[in-house]
């Protein structure tokens, strides 16, 4: 693990003449507050919020034998970010990796002589959430039965699961049977159901994070909500109106952490 961010894989130390001195990640995404005001009375009643986005601060130098010397490292710099798509940061923050998305919002250079530059690099993650590199699994396992189960994960914001789901055998009637789904932490319940004549041999994917169900390959309609997962939840999964069924069942996702 390493404090010295990763810029698409890119090393900062790999920029010629630069020397990384800081990153600062401890400022909280901007959180936009939905509240009502009150008719009768002070105050707001609370609705609901959403995080926009997370500046991180980068700071280093450069220490170039020339002003032209400097300047070849500056344009190294800027090629990295490439200011007109998104970029991965990616450094050690609470003893894991972890990753952002998003652009710099500005970068100063402060010349202070010949080829000695301080830089101040300001990154908006406009994911505003730092993501644990390392893949966790919430559930891998032979399903043949309904499951009921209280699942903990960690981070201290929800996580977008991956679900993968392989039909290994099915009732023989070929009518049509619905896989219910339900993830729920307290009120915030998330259930979603695929109806389709399954068999044998089909494979699923629910991929919260780009909001789509595919089934052999192929996005399908489905009803209710990708599911999201929270510090603790009640997991249910089902195939309804189906006398036996057998399944492998993988849900993966990345902790994520304000």
């Amino acid at each position: 693990m390493s404090r010295i961010p990763l810029i698409d894989n890119l090393d900062l130390r790999e920029i010629p003449n630069f020397e990384f001195d800081t990153v600062r990640p401890d400022a909280i995404p901007d959180r936009v507050i939905n509240a009502v005001r009150l008719a009768l009375a002070d105050g707001e009643k609370f609705d609901s919020s959403t995080y926009a986005n997370k500046r991180i601060t980068i700071r280093g130098h450069f220490y170039a034998s020339s002003r032209a010397e400097y300047e070849k490292g500056r344009d190294a710099l800027l090629s990295a970010f490439e200011s007109d798509v998104v970029t991965r940061l990616e450094f050690e923050q609470s003893d894991e990796q972890r990753q952002y998305y998003g652009t710099y919002e500005n970068i100063i250079f402060d010349f202070k002589e010949s080829g000695f530059v301080l830089v101040n690099i300001v990154y908006r993650a406009t994911d505003p959430f730092g993501q644990s590199v390392a893949l966790s699994t919430f559930y891998d396992s032979n399903v043949t039965d309904e499951i009921y189960e209280v699942i903990e994960t960690g981070g201290n914001i929800y996580a977008l699961p991956k679900i993968s789901m392989t039909v290994n055998g099915i009732d023989d009637d070929e009518a049509d049977r619905t896989l219910s789904m339900t993830i729920a932490q307290g009120s915030k319940t998330y259930n979603i159901q695929i109806t389709r004549a399954w068999s044998a041999g089909e494979s699923m994917v629910i991929d919260s994070k780009k909001q789509r169900v595919y089934v052999n390959g192929r996005r399908v309609d489905y009803s209710g909500r990708l599911p999201l997962l929270y510090k603790t939840n009640t997991f249910r999964f089902n195939f309804t109106d189906a006398a036996s069924f057998d399944v492998d069942l993988n849900i993966s996702y990345n902790k994520r952490w304000l």
